[in-house]
């Protein structure tokens, strides 16, 4: 007899634009959070624990046909259905890790990511003591969600820290708790309270200075996604840039919101004034070295690498070779300074650049020689002639000719490029409109693929303000309104009213996208794939999980149609286990920065000139089917 899984821990939240899961890592988290969960938890254990449905955020799971996203759908079933293991693991090419299931007689194969072990209790009813007490206070032993019901299944009100205090408003049931905290009401699960403790924080939980008030950075410091050096960097914030300080403060980081979006920041970087830069004239001090200015032409001195950021521990774009022209874009950071170059933007240590190219050395005068006979000289080889070529498929540019080479993008499937003529270890060297480097031979043809015309053509237009940003066959739908990652989280975070769209052939990765309306990019968020385009008359589009065009900036203006980028692959710019398109439109104040209220997609913001009303329900329109 199966129970249904009733502990959970919260979820490291990265991201809150959409159900960003990545099969592979939550499949280690949960083995990583076996240690921390409640004693009838155990992480996934193939045939030794029994095996429920769970981490679907309420959601039903799809039993597919196949070990991979690629396969089809058989059926689906909900969170704290039981499940038997049969065989696995099977790793799909994605990274995500499947496994062979019966469920009720039903066989088939489903991502481990919604698959967790339990251990069941001799006696079925049993619960956590906790879970009788229905009056006084309790403490959160651990990070938990606070609840809109008792179940997996409802909404989060918030994420409750380790240590926060709650009140019991006297309901039971099923072994969770109604509970009153500082700014809501809802349910937690019984076993994450510790039930008569009063509120003060463990020492081993993060520290909460509730200090706010807007202060400035007072050195060069990272702005990263989460409290300490080992989360990822957002970006560089120079000294002086202004944050707003949200009253959290954990491990010595302070989290703060800024115009470059939200993140945390070493509390020692943070200061109420700007720090003052004392000149001090001295007609003695030898004139600066123009390479260190933050303007202008430089030209590479040696060979040196472009890099995605200020340091050497970012990933190399290029490999420049002495000579290369280069323009600063006035950014500097730790050494190293942010330039444009023919192979797109990036960052090269500043000793290597110089005011002008090396000079090439000429051979020395040798003195003449008496004429002897001589074999004549060998006619040089004619040099490659390049020649148009087919791409078979959507397939990796490279830096290199090798798979462990740095990716500059992806090229779409029936992309015409310009082979050079140049080929090693099954890699060919072509030119792209967006630069050159290096794709797999197998995927090159001298001929546009049967049937194909190049990728689709940019959406056209309805007259609506705002278009499908997709083009080619059938799309669906993947979640809608009031899903489970579709809500509106606070006054910024405004997602209710989003789409997700997939295509119905699976073939999302890599589909090119197209700017849905007319307007002004506003900001753009590489670590989500993101951008807000300000439409005018208070309107403000937005979408997510894509590979941003490098030639599109902030500032910018866009049009209708125009090519954008593509759909990143599952696991890149936040999109979790599965590649697809969030859109969103607000209504703003700011021009779409953080003055952001959610709207439906109708009237004068219709998509090409179909309505999407509110229903209601939840995850509303999901599954609706489109061919832009």
């Amino acid at each position: 007899m199966w129970r249904v899984l009733r502990g959970e821990g919260m979820k490291s939240l990265r991201a809150w634009v959409c159900s960003a899961r990545r099969p592979g890592f939550v499949f280690v988290v949960l083995l990583l959070a076996a240690a921390l969960a409640p004693a009838s938890v155990a992480a996934h254990a193939g045939h030794e624990h029994g095996n429920v449905i769970a981490n679907a955020d309420g959601d039903n799971v799809r039993l597919r046909s196949g070990p991979s996203y690629d396969d089809g759908e058989i059926t689906r079933f909900p969170e704290g259905t039981g499940v038997d293991i049969v065989d696995g693991p099977y790793t799909a090419d994605d990274g995500s890790i499947w496994y062979q299931v019966d469920i009720d007689g039903q066989a088939g194969y489903m991502d481990s990511a919604y698959l967790v072990a339990v251990e069941l209790p001799a006696d079925e009813e049993s619960v956590d003591a906790s879970a009788g007490v229905t009056s006084g206070t309790a403490v959160t032993n651990d990070s938990v969600f606070l609840r809109a019901g008792p179940s997996t299944a409802d909404a989060v009100v918030r994420p409750l820290e380790a240590g926060e205090q709650v009140t019991l408003t006297g309901e039971v049931r099923d072994g969770w708790n109604a509970v009153s905290a500082s700014d809501g009401d809802g349910w937690v699960f019984a076993e994450y309270l510790d039930v008569g403790s009063d509120s003060e924080t463990p020492a081993s939980s993060p520290d909460e200075s509730g200090e706010t008030g807007t202060r400035v950075t007072i050195d060069s410091v990272h702005l990263r996604s989460g409290p300490g050096t080992d989360f990822d960097s957002i970006t560089y914030l120079e000294p002086g840039v202004p944050l707003e300080l949200t009253g959290r403060q954990e491990f010595g980081f302070a989290r703060v919101d800024s115009s470059f979006g939200p993140g945390w920041v070493a509390a020692e970087y943070i200061g109420e004034a700007a720090p003052v830069v004392p000149v001090t004239p001295d007609a003695s001090a030898p004139a600066p070295d123009p390479a260190a200015e933050t303007s202008g032409m430089r030209y590479t001195i040696d060979s040196v690498n472009l890099r995605e950021g200020a340091g050497t521990e970012f990933d190399s774009l290029a490999s420049l070779d002495a000579g290369v022209e280069l323009e600063l874009t006035g950014d500097e950071a730790f050494g190293f300074v942010e330039v444009t170059s023919s192979f797109g933007n990036g960052w090269v240590s500043a000793e290597y650049l110089g005011n002008a190219a090396p000079a090439i050395p000429t051979e020395p005068e040798t003195t003449p020689q008496p004429d002897v006979t001589e074999e004549p000289a060998p006619e040089p080889e004619p040099a490659l002639e390049a020649v148009a070529r087919f791409t078979t498929a959507n397939v990796n540019l490279r830096t290199a000719s090798n798979q462990a080479s740095t990716v500059v993008t992806v090229v779409p499937s029936s992309t015409e490029v310009e082979f050079t003529g140049l080929t090693a270890d099954g890699f060919s060297e072509v030119r792209t409109t967006i630069g050159s480097g290096w794709l797999a031979s197998e995927f090159l043809a001298e001929t546009r693929p049967e049937g194909s015309a190049g990728p689709d053509p940019a959406p056209v237009g309805s007259g609506s303000l705002i278009t499908w940003p997709v083009s080619g066959d059938e799309w669906v739908v993947s979640q809608g309104y009031n899903g489970s990652s579709h809500q509106n989280q606070s006054g910024s975070w405004q997602y209710y009213y989003s789409l997700d769209l997939k295509r119905a052939d699976g073939s999302t990765a890599g589909q090119p996208v197209y700017s849905a309306v007319n307007g002004t990019v506003r900001w753009i968020d590489e670590a989500t794939g993101g951008m807000s385009i300000y439409m005018g008359d208070g309107l403000a589009y937005a979408y997510f999980h894509t590979r941003i065009d490098p030639s599109i900036s902030e500032g910018e203006t866009i049009t209708q149609g125009q090519y954008m980028g593509t759909i990143a692959p599952a696991g890149e710019a936040a999109s979790g286990s599965s590649a697809h398109l969030h859109i969103t439109v607000w209504e703003t104040a700011d021009e779409g920065n953080w003055s952001r209220q959610a709207i439906p997609f109708t009237g004068n913001v219709a998509i090409s000139g179909v309505e999407f009303p509110p229903t209601g329900s939840g995850n509303d329109y999901l599954g609706y089917t489109f061919n832009p």
